[in-house]
């Protein structure tokens, strides 16, 4: 630590981490759409709520879906629980219909909270739950625009929210070729082993497909919302 350098250095340090801070006690943030619960001790960037209201509006820009979409489904924020593994700052990731849950970590890296958001901005559609690789690939679909518009229009963040090669790594197929031995209705009961995940390949490829044909890869959802009101 140097005293008489302090001021040099403030002004050179990234605004997210000159205002960062570690909680002190149970914390309750608030963003446009989220409300994180953080437990003591966990780091904070100075700058989080700002980026998150930046993700999330990119989010519902690039997959047209809102995050109020159905006020039968969507509450007035969603809960996101933050909880601090053992011995590590990352740990499992998981979504439910008005909620998720993230490790500390990912309040740095944002890239799992994208992905958990993602589900819950599909849940706040419809009440109807999917296929897990249809769930998977709205999740996994909407995370990769969602990275692909930052990078084009908040170069600043990418490093916050990773670039598209993660997400292209995680679901990327080995074996094209072996997704045509079986009809579509197959691998819904199947599992593909040829990818580093099955649920995320299938369901992002098919989510890919939708919206390159059709230019959207959401809509089927009010759709059958529509058709299966019940």
């Amino acid at each position: 630590y140097c005293s008489t350098c302090e001021e040099v250095f403030s002004e050179q340090l990234d605004m997210s981490f000159a205002n960062a801070k570690i909680t002190q006690k149970d914390t309750i943030l608030q963003s446009k759409h989220l409300e994180l619960h953080i437990p003591k001790n966990v780091y904070v960037t100075g700058d989080l709520i700002e980026q998150l209201d930046i993700v999330t509006s990119v989010m519902e820009k690039v997959s047209g879906m809102k995050f109020s979409g159905n006020p039968h489904y969507a509450n007035e924020r969603i809960k996101v629980d933050v909880v601090k593994p053992e011995g590590s700052e990352y740990g499992p990731a998981n979504a439910s219909r008005q909620e998720f849950t993230i490790s500390s970590g990912d309040l740095v890296d944002l890239y799992a909270l994208i992905h958990e958001c993602s589900h819950s901005l599909q849940f706040n559609q419809s009440h109807w739950w999917y296929c897990q690789w249809a769930i998977e690939g709205i999740s996994t679909y909407t995370t990769y625009k969602t990275q692909k518009y930052i990078e084009e229009h908040y170069p600043a963040l990418v490093e916050r929210v990773d670039d598209i090669t993660h997400s292209l790594f995680n679901y990327q197929i080995t074996n094209y070729e072996k997704l045509y031995d079986h009809p579509m209705e197959y691998w819904i009961d199947n599992t593909f082993e040829y990818s580093l995940n099955a649920n995320y390949s299938i369901g992002f490829h098919f989510m890919w497909f939708l919206d390159s044909t059709y230019g959207d890869y959401t809509k089927w959802i009010y759709a059958f919302e529509e058709a299966n009101p019940s």
